[in-house]
């Protein structure tokens, strides 16, 4: 069992929270408290061990053994997904900054540390960033769930550029066992798409809407389901004003995989992503992403399948 120091809030004392982490963690050490995050760094320096500092008022809220495991060992901080309101976020190649409006969300700096003894003085400021999916309810009360995360245009259905016809809607074959599988195995199925068309002004955010309930009638006709569907309908070119933002939503940024963390209490390390561009090898650390070969240049990729097939097979054996 590992040996880490915790701080944690003057809040949680004689908190059964605190006992839970550890063996949620599985590690052991001196559990400290403090009120401010400079009482804190002050504890943490005086640790001789590595130390997880969570100093939020809710730190059950949070997905810790995600962003301790994640952390490997390494100095690392934990920010979480926000709207853009005007405050102070992280955006990647951006930095912490106050956010323009032409931005649509960011990634708020968490009181979240995981701090390496070989290097002291421990910092305030930590370059190591890691996305931390944020529960909707206490990790002590949630079981967390592998999810089979599929994008939707080129993997369940055809690609027909900006699809927002239902008639234009048609479903590959190959994908039915994939999906039948998950929901056979209790393996949630998500969707996760970008549709830049609504930024564009091609089509209206309710024609993405009608084209994923359809989709999951006819998935469900067929005996298989669809448990939710995400969309990303940002894009920084675009002609529509509200939707002409950056945004952590669209892929290959994490945000719709956030999103749904919040919905549901998924267990990313044992998640697959299955796309069929570049774009669906999401900066998600830990999740892993299989790229289909199909309309798309997807060198580059670390794992590519020549079909759904090839999926399915490797599925089978690394998911279901």
């Amino acid at each position: 069992m590992r040996k880490v120091d915790f701080i944690l809030p003057t809040s949680y004392m004689q908190n059964e929270t605190v006992s839970f982490l550890q063996k949620w963690l599985e590690v052991e050490g001196k559990i400290s408290y403090a009120g401010d995050i400079g009482d804190a760094l002050t504890l943490a320096n005086q640790s001789n061990r590595d130390v997880m500092l969570a100093l939020e008022e809710k730190i059950d809220g949070y997905d810790l053994k995600y962003f301790f495991d994640e952390c490997k060992g390494h100095t690392s901080r934990a920010m979480s997904y926000e709207i853009n309101v005007g405050q102070k976020l992280f955006f990647p190649q951006i930095g912490e900054n106050i956010l323009g409006s032409d931005y649509h969300d960011g990634f708020a700096l968490r009181n979240i540390y995981y701090f390496s003894s070989r290097k002291k003085p421990f910092p305030a400021s930590v370059n190591r960033l890691i996305p931390i999916p944020v529960f909707k309810n206490s990790f002590q009360t949630s079981k967390k769930y592998p999810v089979l995360f599929l994008d939707r245009d080129g993997i369940i259905n055809e690609d027909v550029g900006y699809l927002h016809k239902p008639e234009d809607l048609k479903i590959f074959p190959d994908i039915m066992p994939i999906i039948k599988r998950a929901n056979e195995k209790q393996v949630l199925v998500i969707v996760l798409t970008n549709q830049s068309g609504v930024a564009r002004g091609m089509f209206k955010e309710e024609d993405v809407n009608l084209i994923n309930r359809t989709l999951n009638d006819q998935l469900k006709h067929r005996g298989v389901r669809v448990d939710a569907f995400y969309n990303s309908l940002f894009f920084e070119s675009g002609k529509i004003e509200f939707y002409k933002k950056k945004s952590l939503l669209r892929k290959p940024l994490p945000g719709l995989l956030l999103k749904a963390a919040v919905d549901f209490p998924i267990n990313i390390h044992r998640s697959f992503m299955v796309g069929d561009k570049t774009s669906d090898q999401l900066n998600m650390p830990g999740l892993r992403s299989l790229i289909v070969k199909g309309n798309y240049d997807i060198s580059g990729t670390e794992h590519c399948f020549n079909n759904l097939k090839e999926v399915h097979e490797y599925l089978r054996q690394e998911l279901y």
